[in-house]
């Protein structure tokens, strides 16, 4: 998210600052708050290099890549990629706009479908965009139901964003529109939406709070702060016994230590059952060619240790599996998602553009070549 590069940024000068307050005006520009109405559109899906240069996986780490793509679509809200997850070949991507955005792979081809409309309403307490910050996403694959974390106001909303199979049966409409399936009944109130602020993240830091969600096959969730108020090494990390709504819901704490100069930013369960985070890290640069952009990027995924392991008592540390530094994947990397195809299971990587003309929606896939745990 913009904003909170903006709230650390001082340090590195006032033509560093001017400069991503300019790509902060570019962005609320393009942006506003108008509602935008559930439509279809085509997204131009380019190729990147099948061997990007600035991509280094660690030695004996269980990734290769396989594909990435630079999306564009001219439609309004497009961007902002920040959560991640899959549903039955099916992307679904919630925006730090509001927006919840659906694509449908098709590697190869040159458009790929999608959909695009507003996370419900009752998802948040206002219309400002601070109110509509949406940075995490988890799903409960077997039912549909999605989870939404809010990073500017410490909560977490909760719905169903895919037609279930009793409404298809029950409606006379066929379950999809010129080829795509329907959107859940939630616009109008008629599907359930509910959103709470779990007690344990009430002192979570503005513009750093829950950017990292993920619910656990064991029906458990994990929460990830970017940031902390407090001065103890790294950040607060929740692990929820159920659903982090329900208030009865037992929580335990963690300290989540990340490499210095890098925060969390997204989380999912690996597909070996341990947890894979994404990092974040930035610098100040002077806008050059070939790209103008005055901030450079850096992307790490960590793999945490087995979750039976932590200790209340200790801090919570990560071994890294691959880096993104300048070269062709220089970008601001905030979604993860896992995905299984045809007995193959990949590792998804979805990059926020901020809605800059400086930054740009990459999605990148990798092969998952270790231990698979179902």
């Amino acid at each position: 998210m913009l904003s909170g590069l903006l709230s650390r940024i001082a340090p590195a000068g006032p033509l560093a600052a001017a400069s991503v307050l300019c790509l902060s005006a570019t962005a609320s520009v393009q942006l506003g708050l108008k509602p935008i109405e559930p439509s279809a559109f085509k997204a131009l899906a380019m190729p990147l290099p099948p061997k990007p240069q600035g991509l280094v996986v660690a030695d004996g780490a269980p990734l290769r890549f396989e594909s990435g793509v630079m999306l564009r679509a001219w439609v309004k809200r497009f961007g902002g990629f920040s959560g991640l997850v899959e549903r039955n070949g099916e992307l679904l991507i919630v925006s730090d706009a509001g927006a919840e955005i659906r694509l449908f792979p098709h590697w190869g081809q040159a458009k790929w479908l999608g959909r695009i409309r507003e996370l419900p309403k009752g998802c948040f307490p206002g219309t400002r965009k601070q109110d509509r910050d949406s940075e995490a996403l988890a799903m409960d694959p077997a039912t549909g139901m999605a989870w939404v974390g809010l990073e500017s106001i410490n909560s977490i909303c909760r719905y169903t964003p895919f037609v279930i199979a009793s409404e298809a049966k029950q409606s006379s409409r066929p379950a999809t529109d010129s080829g795509l399936p329907r959107f859940a009944r939630n616009d109008d109130g008629s599907n359930a939406v509910s959103r709470a602020a779990p007690a344990a993240m009430a002192d979570w830091p503005y513009t750093n709070g829950p950017e990292s969600l993920t619910r656990l096959r064991d029906g458990r969730f994990v929460a990830i702060a970017e940031g902390s108020k407090d001065r103890k090494p790294g950040v607060p990390l929740l692990v929820f016994s159920g659903d982090p709504l329900d208030a009865s819901t037992p929580v335990e704490s963690f300290r989540f230590i990340p490499p210095e100069g890098f925060r969390p930013v997204d989380v999912v369960q690996g597909p070996d059952g341990q947890l894979l985070v994404v990092l974040r890290g930035w610098r100040y640069v002077f806008p050059s060619a070939p790209r103008y952009a005055p901030l450079r990027f850096a992307t790490r995924v960590v793999q945490l240790p087995p979750m039976q392991n932590w200790s209340l008592a200790t801090s919570v540390t990560g071994t890294e599996l691959l880096r993104i530094t300048d070269g062709d994947l220089d970008d601001n990397f905030e979604g993860i998602a896992t995905t299984n195809e045809n007995g193959q299971t990949f590792v998804w990587l979805v990059s926020d553009n901020n809605y800059s003309p400086f930054q740009r929606n990459l999605l990148l896939r990798f092969r998952w070549t270790g231990q698979v745990k179902r």
